[in-house]
């Protein structure tokens, strides 16, 4: 990799029992306070004064504690149900279809319960928060065990990396989409169009189809 005027190669390597390096770097801290940032600023721009800019009387009349309440719900309810799909179903074609219905059901809702502007950024939040449980409920919990069965003398269980694989593909997946909705509130012709949902799908899906292309791309 090219970072900062150097060079740098990164080793892919298996965990054999007894072998660990000396020094082991977990990427976990990055992707808490981006969130906790993010969720601040949530707070403070789109729950406070009224939630003014994620209500739109025009669209759904709500209050101020129904909109922040139904925001928290559709969050917590989509990570459950996203990690329902891969945890518990073999099938990675039925996993793949699922994922993508849910992301166009999430988006559908969203536009049609929040303003415009409120609803994209209600969408970030929902892939930002399945981001960060990624890798603190099934990407870090298959690493630390396994670390833990070869600093034990056993021979770990590599099942626990192909989950925590998933889960990281799927979070650079996340990333496009999610860059696009942090900036989406300078393109009101966009989240405010009267398609603004189908447009959110287009980019999203377009988001990830960009990050497929980078990564399998022949060098």
């Amino acid at each position: 990799m090219v970072h900062g005027g150097f060079y740098y190669q990164v080793e892919k390597r298996k965990i054999f029992p007894g072998e660990l390096p000396k020094v082991l770097h977990w990427f976990k801290w990055e992707a808490t306070f981006t969130w906790i940032t993010g969720f601040m600023l949530l707070i403070a721009v789109y729950y406070l004064r009224g939630a003014n800019l994620l209500v739109d009387k025009q669209v759904l009349n709500l209050t101020q504690i129904q909109a922040v309440s139904l925001s928290l719900a559709l969050a917590v309810s989509a990570w459950f149900i996203y990690d329902f799909i891969w945890h518990r179903i073999a099938n990675k074609t039925i996993c793949v279809v699922s994922s993508l219905a849910l992301l166009v059901l999430i988006i559908y809702i969203n536009t049609h319960a929040f303003s415009g502007r409120g609803a994209f950024i209600q969408t970030g939040f929902m892939m930002g928060s399945m981001m960060l449980l990624n890798v603190w409920v099934r990407i870090l919990p298959g690493q630390q065990k396994m670390v833990a069965d070869a600093q034990a003398g056993k021979v770990p269980d590599y099942s626990f990396s192909t989950k925590a694989k998933t889960r990281s593909v799927h979070n650079t997946y996340f990333i496009f989409p999610v860059l696009f909705i942090m900036l989406s509130n300078h393109y009101a012709t966009v989240y405010s169009h009267p398609y603004n949902w189908v447009l959110l799908i287009m980019i999203s899906v377009s988001g990830a189809m960009v990050r497929h292309a980078m990564v399998t791309k022949e060098p």
